[in-house]
Formats: C-alpha cells, structure tokens, sequence
C-alpha cells in the first residue's frame, strides 16, 4: 500500500502539523523556544506551504557554539541534506529506510514539496516494541588486582 492511497486525517497539512513546523525566517532563540514549547528536538522549516528541510536541537547548538547570533534565521544554519520519503512509497520501504538509518524524522512529501505525512521514530518504533539484539562473540577481559590503594582517600 502507498502512502497516497492510505487514509488520512481531513485536516489541511499546514493544519495538521502545524505544532511542528516554523518558517525558515524564525530566528534561533524563538526556535529553541518552539522546541521547549512543543517538547521535539526537531522541526519542520517551510516557506510558506512548501516543505524546505528540518532544524534541531543539534544544528541549534552548533550554531550557538560557533558564535552565530541568535537573531539569525533559521534557514541560514539547517542543514543542506536529509532524508526525506515520497508519497508514494510504500510505508514499509519507509520503515526499513528509518530503521537502518536511525532516522528520528522522515517528512513525507510529494512532487511540488508539499508535506503529506511526518513519521517519528518512536511513532514507528514503539518504545514497547523490543529491539532486535544481536549476540556479539567479543571476549572481554577485566584486569583486576592489587589491594586498591588508589582508590583510598588520602
């Protein structure tokens, strides 16, 4: 099944996703402030309707640490690539696609970069779904000895 032909809510997208998406002109501290007011550490950046790419809280700090304004705009500091689906996709491609990239977001958009859909990973990997654990033969050595006197406060 593709995205297109699934079900969706009969809201407009701007509607639906409008706690998660800011314009591309907002500036740095009213970003980080969105962020804390919505509790995600990402967001999606538009112009106007169009989809223009995702802001986090890792861009934020690295613009705050490389001394840039905070009264700059955001889309001055997203980064220039991410991963992003297409509407017409089957779900399970895009599943696989998060899972093997470790992608906490995937916007979904379709041919004029309107967002049709945004999947979060702990929307598609519930926290109560176990994690695939893989038995690792790596032996291990604990070096251990003496009567640990460093370890005495002195």
């Amino acid at each position: 099944m593709t995205l297109s032909s699934m079900s969706t809510e009969m809201k407009p997208v701007s509607d639906k996703f409008k706690d998660i998406t800011i314009n591309q002109n907002l500036n740095i501290l009213s970003t980080l402030k969105k962020m804390d007011e919505v509790h995600k550490k990402l967001l999606l950046v538009m112009s106007g309707e169009k989809f223009q790419g995702l802001i986090s809280i890792g861009d934020l700090q690295r613009a705050i640490i490389k001394g840039i304004s905070l009264e700059e705009p955001v889309h001055k500091i997203m980064r220039q690539t991410i991963q992003v689906a297409y509407d017409y996709e089957d779900f399970e491609v895009i599943k696989e696609r998060m899972l093997t990239l470790r992608t906490e977001c995937m916007p979904v958009i379709d041919d004029k970069n309107n967002i049709v859909d945004v999947f979060f990973w702990e929307d598609v990997f519930p926290s109560s779904q176990p994690r695939e654990s893989k038995l690792l033969d790596l032996p291990v050595v604990i070096m251990a000895g003496g009567k640990g006197t460093r370890l005495k406060h002195h």
